[in-house]
């Protein structure tokens, strides 16, 4: 069996041919479905089929959205570049490790009685790089482009270092910053930038990140021990976070992500009432060694919505500045640990006769701050037929679902419909009908 998914990107046509990994392939058709979401790299023609791990505060709300209840459903798809540790629960997290971008979805969650969709795009141009996460998302991005180094405008850097605009090698906008230096193995200024004036008081230390991307042709060449990053509020007030390459860093790209709750601090910076007026990246070369190194797309980043569910590809996505990749995210009732265990709670009787009835607003909504009823399992113990409606239409001895004889069994799913459901007793009926009701969550 093949899946067909619409407004895919035509891949180039291969032959589809498995690989040592059973969920990955090399195809020009997608391939048969071995979990609930679908990566595409467009650029590779590699495609994975992936099982996701869903956060623990959000297992009942993949439930309620699969039932059609009122919930704020995820609206957007974020990418990372930071795999979790052996040692780490996906389950447990809140975002992801390192984000780097989040986009909207391009289709509405379908509602249906086991399946949920959403689609996202990752366009050219947008979390260009190293991916290794994907996450599901109700909100999108809260960022704060600080600098977008599509121009050399108000930038610096050390002395004996030259300092341009590359509009060739950049993972955002039209360019990089570009400085080439030779290193004389004492701390450098890499870039410096010194007329900022970004506003940033919305944020807050507890929950704002500085980003950035980070070139450097050589890891090898700068030394881990002094090289540091730099946010000022002013003179004489900056936080400032160390960096070691040797474990942090590789030759080529790296996207930083600095918590500012990590930060140490000099004097008394406080991005909750102070702008960002600087931002100082230094180094540590080699002797006599010409380092490259380029800076772009600087942010603060502060956590926004909730991640509902995680995922890693089996291996790392090198996204390049044109390529596309998209993910395809079905969500089933028992994906992930999903399933629902409703619990009975109440039971009452009802007495249905030629005037609609429905259910005691007392029974599906407790008082006291207690959850809804959820499910309610409808028994006919004797009398009837009845007829029944759940879409608000009025029910009468001809009109609705039935006619529904003794001894029948009704299950009614989704607060909306609990709410809505009416029964009356059908035109065949010779007596009243007994229902018991019993109330689940």
């Amino acid at each position: 069996m093949k899946l067909t998914l619409p407004n895919i990107p035509l891949l180039s046509k291969r032959r589809c041919m498995r690989r040592t990994e059973p969920s990955r392939a090399y195809c020009d058709v997608v391939p048969t479905p071995s979990g609930n979401v679908l990566l595409v790299n467009y650029d590779s023609g590699e495609c994975w089929w992936l099982h996701n791990t869903i956060t623990d505060a959000h297992r009942q709300r993949y439930a309620e959205i699969l039932k059609g209840d009122t919930v704020t459903t995820p609206t957007h798809i974020g990418v990372g570049n930071k795999a979790k540790l052996s040692s780490e629960d996906a389950s447990r997290f809140t975002k992801l490790k390192a984000e780097i971008a989040r986009v909207a979805v391009t289709s509405k969650a379908l509602q249906a009685s086991d399946t949920a969709r959403f689609v996202a795009i990752i366009p050219a141009g947008t979390a260009t790089g190293k991916i290794n996460e994907f996450g599901l998302f109700n909100a999108a991005e809260d960022a704060l482009v600080v600098n977008n180094c599509d121009a050399t405008t108000g930038w610096s850097t050390n002395t004996d270092g030259v300092l341009v605009l590359d509009p060739v090698t950049f993972n955002e906008g039209t360019g990089s910053i570009k400085t080439t230096i030779t290193g004389d193995g004492t701390t450098m200024t890499s870039f410096q930038h010194t007329t900022l004036a970004i506003n940033a008081t919305s944020y807050t230390e507890s929950t704002a990140s500085l980003q950035f991307w980070y070139y450097v042709d050589n890891v090898d060449s700068i030394d881990g021990a002094t090289m540091s990053v730099q946010a000022w509020t002013g003179d004489p007030d900056y936080y400032y976070w160390t960096i070691t390459p040797s474990t942090e860093l590789s030759t080529g790209w790296n996207w930083i992500s600095l918590k500012f709750s990590d930060a140490l601090q000099s004097g008394s910076p406080d991005i909750t009432v102070d702008n960002i007026t600087e931002f100082h990246m230094t180094t540590t070369k080699d002797n006599a060694v010409v380092v490259v190194e380029r800076l772009d797309h600087v942010r603060i980043f502060g956590t926004n919505g909730d991640m509902w569910a995680r995922v890693e590809p089996p291996s790392e996505i090198n996204k390049t500045q044109g390529s596309v990749v998209g993910v395809y995210w079905f969500l089933a009732m028992k994906e992930g640990g999903a399933t629902v265990a409703y619990t009975a709670y109440t039971k009452q009787t009802l007495t249905v006769s030629t005037s609609a009835i429905g259910f005691t607003t007392a029974y599906m909504q407790p008082t006291g701050g207690a959850e809804a009823a959820r499910q309610v399992i409808v028994h006919i113990r004797e009398g009837g037929p009845i007829n029944y409606t759940i879409d608000g239409t009025t029910v009468t001895s001809t009109v609705g679902m039935g006619p529904y004889y003794e001894g029948s069994v009704l299950v009614i799913d989704g607060a909306g419909n609990i709410a809505n459901f009416r029964a009356i007793l059908d035109s065949k009926a010779v007596a009243s009908a007994t229902l018991e009701c019993t109330y689940l969550r």
